[in-house]
């Protein structure tokens, strides 16, 4: 399929500021360079990505966007169990080892910088949100606003986020070494297994909370 023109230059955004990092460093490289080398107005890049550091993680959201429609496809809206999460997850996995090459070349570019690190550590708490919703059966909202949610959609989101994030910064330390997705299944396994059931017996504490 076709891309799009503002695909077109989504992509040449990237493809120039990967480069411009690559050579000079991420500290060392503005906006307006970015936007000079992919033949654009500082103006044209703000309206493809908030700041410098969004164009480092520049399909966040169609990636929390895929999650969300594979995990609808398959609850049509109501409340997922923890194993479509980890289905949904294992197909999620699957690509990003299928862009192995462009994972690892992000990851090097992000221990540049601790605005970097930061910023990755707030995409884990989008991830927790989407995460929450869908366990909740709710709509997700772009606020993020994960008060909306329940506790035991939070106690769950927040460890199946912490079970995966270590697998993911051992992989990027290791240069993928090994495989993603089966690494994943064991550390979610291990650290779900847990709170399978959590919601009866936290109820009688919490209530609907």
């Amino acid at each position: 399929m076709a891309r799009s023109k503002s695909e077109e230059t989504r992509a040449r955004l990237v493809d120039a500021a990967f480069a411009l990092f690559s050579e000079r460093g991420y500290n060392q490289v503005t906006v307006d360079q970015i936007a000079t080398a992919a033949g654009v107005s500082r103006r044209t890049f703000f309206r493809h990505f908030s700041a410098k550091e969004e164009v480092v993680f520049p399909y966040t959201r169609q990636r929390r966007a895929a999650f969300h429609g594979a995990v609808r496809a398959r609850t049509g809206g109501s409340p997922a169990s923890i194993q479509i999460l980890v289905d949904v997850y294992r197909e999620i996995a699957k690509a990003w080892m299928n862009d192995k090459a462009g994972m690892l070349r992000n990851q090097a570019i992000v221990a540049q910088s601790e605005s970097l690190l930061a910023f990755d550590y707030d995409i884990d708490s989008k991830w927790k949100y989407a995460i929450a919703v869908e366990i909740d059966g709710i709509e997700p909202s772009e606020s993020h606003a994960i008060d909306k949610c329940s506790l035991r959609a939070r106690i769950i989101a927040d460890v199946v986020v912490s079970a995966v994030r270590p697998v993911f910064t051992r992989w990027y330390e290791l240069d993928g070494a090994f495989d993603l997705v089966e690494a994943g299944d064991y550390a979610l396994a291990a650290a779900v297994g847990g709170v399978g059931d959590l919601g009866e017996e936290l109820n009688k504490v919490v209530g609907d909370a």
